[in-house]
C-alpha cells in the first residue's frame, strides 16, 4: 500500500478583475517562452523545395512529435485500465480529456480519449462529418477491442467497449446503446438527437440524447458503408461486391434501387443538392471516371473526371482534393478541375518567390470542408517518421492566371504511417478528419500515444452576431442583434457592457441568451453605455467579442472600432484566391487568424468594410509582428515596428479622416513577412489597446489526495466561478515543479480524478481552474503521494 503525504501551501486569493488579453486560443494564453521561440523558428510558408523535402522543419524533436506532453508520454505504456472504477452510478465515465495547445501553431487542442495501447482504441468514422451531431453538442465514436485501418468494425458492447458519446467539449463521456450490438452510428445532419446505424442487417434510427435504439427503418438493408444525404432526407447502403445501391427515405416509407454493372468502391455517396448518388467502378476510375445516378428517375451520367472524393471532400458548390485540384459543382453537374491550388512547377511565375513546391513523397491524406459554401478546406498529410503528420488549410480555389494558393498548417496530428510507435502493423490507423457543421472544430484519430485515440482541434471561433443595437426602454436598455451566417452550432449569446468604447467590457448575463434580444435592467435609461456580444456554441466554445453598439447618450464619447484583419480576405464562392496577402493561423492571434505579406516582389493591397459611426479623425492602433520588422499602411497611415517574434501594438503617427457609414479601409504592405492580426480605429489619441474584456481572475484551489484501490484519488475544492471551463491537473516526480504543458495529465470538468496511470515512486500533484475567458488560476497547494 502506498503512503500518502500532504503538503499544504494554500493561500486564499482575492477576487480581482483581470485583462483577458487578445490570444484566441485559450491554452495559448499560458504559452511558455520556449514554445514562442519554437513557433517563430518555423517559416511562415513552411514550404521547401521538392528535392529537399517539404517537411524538413517538421521532424521528431521530442516536443513537436508529442505536442510537448511529456507526462503523458511517460505514462503511455501503463496498462490495466480499471474501467468499473472510472464510471459513476449514472454511467458517466471519468473525463479523459486533456486540453493543450499545439506547439507548432498554438491552436487549442483536446485529447478526448485515453485507452491503453494493448486494449483496443477509439475510432471515429472513416467518412468525414459523421461523428458530429447536427448542432455540435454531441460527438460519436466507437471504442473498439480491435481497431481497423478503415471504418470501425462490428463491436459487441460490454463494460469496456462499444459506442461512445460525449458532449461537444469532450465531457460527459458515456457508453451508449449497451443493450444492442449496433455498428458505429452516422449522425443526422439536421436532427441533433438522431443518428442512424445497423443492427445486424436492420437499418435503425437511434436517439443520441437518450442513448437508446429507436425505430427500424428498413429490414435486411445492405450495410457495407452507410451514407446520409446532406439534407437529411435519404440514406443509402451497398453490400460488399453488391449488385445495387439501396436508397431509403428517412421521412417516408419509400425505397429505390440503383443497379450496378460491376463492383464499386466504398466511397459511394449522395451528390449535394440533388436526388442522385455518385460512385465509381473498381479498376475503371482512371479510365472512365465516375457515375452519377438519379435514384428516382434512373437517369445516369458518366463523368470522365479524376475526382477521387475518397481522399477529398465536397460541398454544394465544389469538390476539393488533397492533391490540390478544384472541381466546380453547378446545378448538380460536375465540371473538370479548373486548376491546382498547390501550383506545380509548370505554372510558376517569376514574380513569386521560391520555394515552388508543396509536394510530399510517401504521403497520404484525407480532407474535410465545412461550411460547404466556404472556400477553406482542410486536408491532412499522413507521414512516415521522422516527418510529422498534420492537418493543413488551403484556399481550395486556384488562381485564374496560375499561382500558388494560400496554404498553412493548422495543427499536428502526429499520426504514424505504416505502423505505430512500437512498429506494429496492427497499429496502422487513418486520421479520418471530421469537421463540425459550422467549421469550428475538427476531430481526428492519432496513434501517437495509444493504438488509436480521438483528438479535437479548434480551428475557427464561432461567428459573432451582427447588427447590434442598444435602445432605451421603460425597463432598461434593450439590446437586439441578428444571427451570424453560420449558426448551426450556436446555442445562445452572452451580452457584455462597458462604460467606454473599445475596452472594459464585462459580462452581464448569467447564461447564454437563446433569443435575439436582451433587456439590461441594471442600466440607467439615460446612461452612456456600449454593448457587445459573444456567440456561444452547444460545445461551450465561444466567439470573440462582436462589434459594439452604443446608446444615444454615448455618442459624444471617444470611439474605438475593433477590426479583425483576416476579414480583408473573403472566402465566399465568388472570392478571388489570396495573392500578395495570405491568411495564416496562430493561437496567439485574436480570433486565431492574421494576414501577412507573402510576396517579396509584389506589394499586397486589400481592403475591408468597416462601419464608421461618425465622421472624425481616427488614429490606427495595429497588432503586428515580423522577424525583420513590419511595415503597413492602414487607411493610408503608416504603421512601422521593429523586428520581433511576439505581437505588439503600434500606433500611427498621424490620423485618417473617415466619413460616417460603411467605408473600405485599405491595408497595404510591401515588406515581406509583415504580419497583421487586428487593429483599432480610434478617435482617442491616448487610447491604450489592452484586452477588450475584463473578467474575474479565478481563485486558487485546494487539492487533497488519498489512495483508492491502489490508485491515487485526487479531489479539490469546487470552483465558485460561473465561467469555469475545465480544471487542469499537473503531475511530476519532482517537488516544486512548474505547472505547464510538460506536467499536464488531465483536464476534467469534475472535482475528482483517479490517476490510474500513476507511475512508481513519489508523485507530486497540483490543480488549477481555467475559465471560458481563458484565465487560469494560480496552481493549488502541492501534494505528494508515495
Amino acid at each position: 500500500m502506498q503512503n500518502l503525504i500532504l503538503i499544504f501551501l494554500f493561500l486564499a486569493a482575492p477576487l480581482v478583475a483581470a485583462d483577458t488579453g487578445y490570444e484566441g486560443s485559450i491554452p495559448a494564453k499560458k504559452m511558455t517562452p520556449e514554445d514562442k521561440k519554437l513557433i517563430s523558428s518555423l517559416p511562415l510558408q513552411d514550404l521547401q523545395d521538392k528535392n529537399k523535402g517539404r517537411y524538413e522543419n517538421l521532424k521528431e524533436d521530442g516536443i513537436l512529435n508529442i505536442w510537448g506532453l511529456e507526462s503523458l508520454k511517460a505514462r503511455q505504456d501503463v496498462t490495466g485500465k480499471p474501467y468499473m472504477s472510472l464510471v459513476d452510478s449514472n454511467g458517466i465515465y471519468q473525463t479523459e480529456r486533456v486540453v493543450f495547445y499545439d506547439p507548432s501553431t498554438a491552436v487549442m487542442m483536446m485529447k478526448l480519449t485515453n485507452q491503453p495501447i494493448n486494449e483496443g482504441g477509439d475510432e471515429i468514422s472513416y467518412y468525414g462529418d459523421q461523428a458530429w451531431n447536427a448542432n455540435g453538442s454531441t460527438i460519436v465514436w466507437q471504442r473498439s477491442e480491435k481497431c481497423t485501418l478503415w471504418n470501425p468494425g462490428r463491436q459487441i458492447p460490454d463494460e469496456k467497449y462499444g459506442q461512445m458519446l460525449s458532449n461537444g467539449d469532450g465531457s460527459n463521456l458515456r457508453l451508449a446503446f449497451k443493450d444492442q450490438p449496433v455498428m458505429i452510428p452516422t449522425c443526422s445532419p439536421v436532427n441533433p438527437d438522431a443518428a442512424y446505424t445497423f443492427l445486424n442487417r436492420n437499418f435503425m434510427e437511434v436517439n443520441l440524447k437518450t442513448g437508446t435504439v429507436g425505430r427500424t427503418i428498413m429490414e435486411n438493408m445492405p450495410n457495407w458503408q452507410l451514407k446520409i444525404s446532406p439534407d437529411g432526407k435519404y440514406a443509402c447502403g451497398c453490400g460488399w461486391q453488391g449488385k445495387k445501391i439501396v436508397v431509403v427515405s428517412l421521412t417516408e416509407n419509400k425505397q429505390w434501387n440503383v443497379e450496378l454493372d460491376y463492383t464499386i468502391h466504398d466511397s459511394y455517396r449522395f451528390v449535394p443538392g440533388t436526388e442522385s448518388v455518385m460512385f465509381w467502378y473498381e479498376g475503371l476510375f482512371r479510365t472512365d471516371g465516375f457515375v452519377v445516378a438519379n435514384f428516382k428517375t434512373g437517369k445516369r451520367q458518366n463523368y470522365n473526371i479524376q475526382f477521387d472524393w475518397n481522399h477529398g471532400a465536397m460541398g454544394r458548390f465544389y469538390g476539393s482534393h488533397t492533391n490540390g485540384d478544384f472541381f466546380p459543382l453547378k446545378n448538380g453537374e460536375w465540371k473538370p478541375s479548373t486548376g491546382n491550388v498547390y501550383w506545380p512547377q509548370k505554372t510558376k511565375s517569376r514574380d513569386d518567390p521560391e520555394p515552388f513546391y508543396d509536394a510530399v513523397n510517401d504521403a497520404n491524406g484525407y480532407e474535410s470542408l465545412m461550411p460547404d459554401d466556404d472556400l477553406w478546406a482542410f486536408p491532412t498529410k499522413i507521414m512516415s517518421r521522422p516527418y510529422l503528420s498534420e492537418i493543413a488549410c488551403i484556399f481550395a480555389k486556384p488562381m485564374n492566371m496560375g499561382g500558388r494558393g494560400n496554404r498553412f498548417r493548422v495543427c499536428l496530428t502526429n499520426l504514424y504511417r505504416g505502423s505505430d510507435r512500437r512498429k506494429r502493423s496492427e497499429g496502422i490507423v487513418l486520421d479520418r478528419p471530421n469537421l463540425s457543421y459550422d467549421g469550428t472544430k475538427i476531430l481526428f484519430n492519432s496513434n501517437v500515444f495509444g493504438t488509436c485515440e480521438v483528438y479535437m482541434a479548434v480551428i475557427r471561433k464561432p461567428q459573432v452576431p451582427v447588427e447590434i443595437k442598444a435602445v432605451p426602454e421603460s425597463a432598461g436598455i434593450k439590446v437586439t442583434w441578428k444571427k451570424p451566417k453560420y449558426c448551426k452550432e450556436i446555442k445562445g449569446y452572452n451580452v457584455y457592457r462597458s462604460n467606454e468604447s473599445g475596452k472594459g467590457f464585462e459580462i452581464i448575463t448569467d447564461k447564454p441568451v437563446e433569443g435575439l434580444e436582451y433587456t439590461d435592467t441594471t442600466a440607467k435609461k439615460d446612461g452612456a453605455y456600449f454593448y457587445a456580444l459573444k456567440s456561444v456554441e452547444f460545445s461551450r466554445l465561444e466567439s470573440e467579442l462582436s462589434g459594439e453598439a452604443g446608446t444615444a447618450q454615448a455618442a459624444a464619447a471617444p470611439v474605438r472600432i475593433f477590426v479583425e484583419a483576416e476579414g480583408a480576405i473573403p472566402s465566399d464562392m465568388e472570392a478571388n484566391p489570396p495573392d500578395s496577402f495570405w491568411m495564416n493561423i496562430d493561437g496567439t492571434a485574436s480570433n486565431l487568424y492574421y494576414i501577412w505579406a507573402r510576396n517579396k516582389y509584389k506589394p499586397g493591397n486589400v481592403s475591408i468594410d468597416v462601419d464608421i459611426p461618425k465622421e472624425a479623425e481616427y488614429f490606427i492602433y495595429a497588432r503586428v509582428k515580423g522577424k525583420e520588422g513590419t511595415k503597413f499602411s492602414i487607411a493610408k497611415q503608416e504603421i512601422l515596428s521593429d523586428a520581433g517574434i511576439e505581437w505588439k501594438w503600434v500606433k500611427s503617427t498621424a490620423s485618417a479622416k473617415l466619413k460616417s457609414g460603411k467605408q473600405k479601409i485599405s491595408i497595404a504592405s510591401a515588406k515581406y513577412g509583415s504580419c497583421l492580426d487586428c487593429f483599432y480605429l480610434s478617435t482617442d489619441s491616448s487610447f491604450e489597446p489592452k484586452g477588450r474584456i475584463n473578467a474575474a481572475a479565478p481563485k486558487k484551489l485546494e487539492i487533497k489526495g488519498e489512495i483508492n484501490a491502489t490508485y491515487p484519488k485526487l479531489t479539490w475544492t469546487a470552483s465558485e466561478d460561473k465561467r469555469l471551463y475545465y480544471y487542469n491537473i499537473y503531475c511530476s516526480n519532482q517537488p516544486n515543479f512548474a505547472a505547464d504543458r510538460k506536467t499536464l495529465i488531465g483536464s476534467p470538468d469534475t472535482t475528482s480524478f483517479l490517476d490510474w496511470q500513476s507511475l512508481k515512486d513519489k508523485k507530486y500533484y497540483k490543480v488549477t481552474q481555467v475559465t471560458l475567458d481563458g484565465l487560469e488560476s494560480e496552481p493549488s497547494n502541492e501534494i505528494v503521494i508515495e
